[in-house]
């Protein structure tokens, strides 16, 4: 998992700083809005904090609720650049869920985000994103038959930094398609982060 980090952190440094080197204004700035698909959700959890309530058994090493899950990441945001811009959203993954001794462990995720985004034109309508900003993950866990004497710590939000990179594809002229890696930090009590892959469309509003 660290490399991941590692890659992803100087990725987006890579992308910042040749924003900067190629910044080229827009006559005006542009809004957007967007919906993408969260097809890879892969959760890193503190297995120490829940003892084994969220384990199949005691000698697991992973909690039952430790799988893919797909999501749905939905924005607005604008551009104030051709290489700057800026978005605000909201995300939900679906409920995960394993069995354990004492019956079914489920978790649900949803995130709220604020993000700077870069931008630099790599071929003809394509253009290499990276993404720098903060977001706050929820979680909402439930274990059948179990009281979670620490519950309002496991769902507690805390804001945590995310860091990504992908490509955005201008394919008509109000119409953008994306692809986009996200590492966000999350509460170190249950939920320590969270690796996502998403896809979707970005409109563009016709400027007046």
């Amino acid at each position: 998992m660290l490399h991941k980090k590692i890659i992803v952190i100087i990725f987006t440094l890579l992308l910042a700083t040749g924003g900067c080197a190629y910044a080229d204004g827009y006559d005006d700035t542009t809004f957007n809005a967007g919906l993408e698909f969260s097809f890879i959700n892969r959760p890193s959890y503190n297995n120490s904090t829940t003892g084994n309530a969220f384990k199949g058994s005691s000698s697991d090493t992973k909690l039952a609720i430790s799988k893919n899950e797909p999501g749905v990441n939905a924005y607005v945001g604008a551009r104030f650049t051709e290489n700057w811009g800026g978005q605000i959203g909201f995300g939900f993954i679906a409920k995960a869920s394993g069995n354990v001794p004492g019956g079914q462990a489920t978790n649900k995720i949803s995130n709220i985000f604020l993000d700077i985004l870069g931008f630099i034109n790599i071929a003809t309508d394509l253009d290499m994103m990276g993404l720098l900003g903060y977001g706050m993950l929820k979680c909402n866990p439930n274990v059948t038959n179990t009281t979670l004497y620490n519950q309002s710590s496991l769902t507690k939000r805390k804001l945590g930094l995310r860091l990504g990179g992908g490509l955005q594809y201008n394919f008509a002229n109000s119409w953008s398609s994306r692809i986009i890696l996200v590492y966000q930090k999350g509460n170190p009590v249950f939920l320590n982060s969270l690796l996502s892959v998403s896809f979707g469309l970005v409109y563009t509003f016709p400027m007046q």
